[in-house]
This record gives structure tokens, sequence and C-alpha cells, in this order.
């Protein structure tokens, strides 16, 4: 016997002892964390071999968060997670940094799904040469067409991290069985951060930029909700460790002792928080 007015498919998927907050967003969150890594690869970028030991893939009662951890001649390091837990919600986040010689922001993104299949997004691109109008104008020009989607609710970026913004961000919004199409823009939005971080030139202030990172790192980890929110439904371990990694804080601090290196060489084009 069918209810008038339920969607039975859905609610049987919720009831379902191993259901997921993707499975009623239609979205494989599992093949769109693939997708980032290929799309990574194809710009050169390879495991970050000394991040090897320091990897996070944590699995209890059902919860799990399983990072990559790549880098490319023109990123430093590029942090891919894939978190789930199960009836509470499950995302990915992608934070890739550009090293300080390049004259290029960080780019931050996440996806995630609610327990009730409700898919929100954050996109952006933060930090270093925010404030340089030449620098940004490539990644403004590549980014704006990758939020343009229609079926989503689009809002400016949070009002804390507007000063940091290259102004490129956006906050997606969309309903129950529409996640693919948040997670087909983050994908289409990393793809036009990579082509334009190819055409990034040399750093004229490389001090600034650090301290633009840095900036950058402190605000969204202060006043974004992911850490706490990691905090509670894994443990503080494992977000602390885990943001620590995603914001490059050894490195950045290997960098502070170290005489800033040459910019590396222009690429050509080959081609996706808080």
């Amino acid at each position: 016997m069918r209810l008038p007015g339920y969607d039975c498919s859905l609610m049987l998927e919720f009831l379902h002892p191993h259901a997921l907050p993707a499975a009623l967003a239609r979205v494989d969150l599992q093949a769109v964390t693939r997708d980032l890594v290929c799309l990574f690869r194809q710009h050169e970028a390879v495991t970050q071999p000394h991040s090897v030991r320091s990897l996070l893939h944590f699995a209890s009662f059902g919860r799990s968060l399983a990072i990559s951890v790549l880098q490319s001649p023109r990123l430093s390091r590029v942090v891919i997670a894939h978190l789930r837990v199960p009836h509470v919600l499950a995302g990915v986040v992608v934070v890739a940094h550009p090293p300080p010689e390049l004259e290029a922001p960080i780019l931050v993104g996440d996806v995630m799904v609610s327990a009730r299949g409700r898919t929100r997004a954050y996109l952006d691109t933060v930090g270093p040469a925010t404030r340089e109008e030449e620098a940004t104008a490539g990644f403004r020009a590549r980014l704006g067409g990758a939020l343009n989607t229609t079926g989503l609710l689009r809002l400016g970026s949070p009002a804390w991290a507007a000063p940091l913004s290259a102004g490129t961000g956006a906050r997606l919004r969309a309903g129950i069985g529409r996640g693919g199409i948040v997670s087909e823009a983050l994908i289409r939005y990393c793809g036009g951060y990579l082509c334009a971080l190819d055409q990034a030139e040399p750093a004229r202030h490389v001090a600034q930029n650090l301290a633009r990172a840095r900036s950058a790192r402190e605000t969204f980890r202060q006043f974004g909700q992911a850490e706490s929110l990691m905090a509670n439904r894994f443990s503080p371990e494992v977000a602390s460790q885990f943001f620590s990694l995603l914001w490059n804080e050894r490195s950045e601090a290997t960098l502070q002792n170290e005489k800033p290196a040459a910019a590396p060489a222009k690429l050509g084009a080959t081609t996706g928080v808080t």
C-alpha cells in the first residue's frame, strides 16, 4: 500500500541500518572524492611523500574519515577528505595551498549533506593575493562561470570570510535528491581554480603572502563551525590533527625558517572548510 504524499523509496533508504545522508541527496561522495584526486593529478599532483605518516584514516562505529594529501609544482599541499557519520552527515572537503612564491589564493571548498539529505556547499579562494587586482583577475574569470548553476540557492561568502576572499566565493544550497548538482559545481570550481593557477605569476611579496595565509587559517579555525563539529562527531584529537593538516601548519612553520625558494616555472593549462 502506498501512502499519499510520501516518497516511500526515500523513507526505506533512511530506515535502512546502513543508510547515509548522501543516499538521500542522490550523490556519490566517494566518487566525488575520487574525481577530485584525479583532477589534481591531471595537473601533475602526486602524493605528498613527507605527509604519508600524518595521513588520517579514522573509522569507528560507522563513522569514517579518509584523507588524501597531494602536492604539485604549483601547490605545496592539497588535502581532500571524505567524512561520513551515518544518519547524521556526510561530506567532502578540499583545501589547496599554493606556495607563497606564487601570486595565488588558497582554494577552500566543502560539500556537506545533512541527515535529511539536504546539501550545502561553500566554495571560495582566500588569503594570499586576494588584494592584488591583477593577480585575482584570472581566478575571477575562471571561477565565475563554475557557480552558474540552475536549481540551487546561491548566497555570498560568510560575513567573517568576506574580507579574506578574492570575490569568487559562494554558498550553495540544494534540496533532497539534488546533491549531485552541488558536487558537480565543486568539481567545476576546482577545475577552474587549477586552470587559473597554471597562469599565476611569481609573487612580489612572499612574506605578505605568508601573513595572509596565516590570517586565513586563524580566521577559518576561529569562526568556522567545522572544527567543533568534527570534535563532537569524532574526537578533539582527530579534529586537531585534521585541521593542522588541512591548513598546512607544519609547512608554514618550515617556510618561515627557510629562505624563499625560486618561483616555479609557468605551466601550460592541462585541463574542485567552514
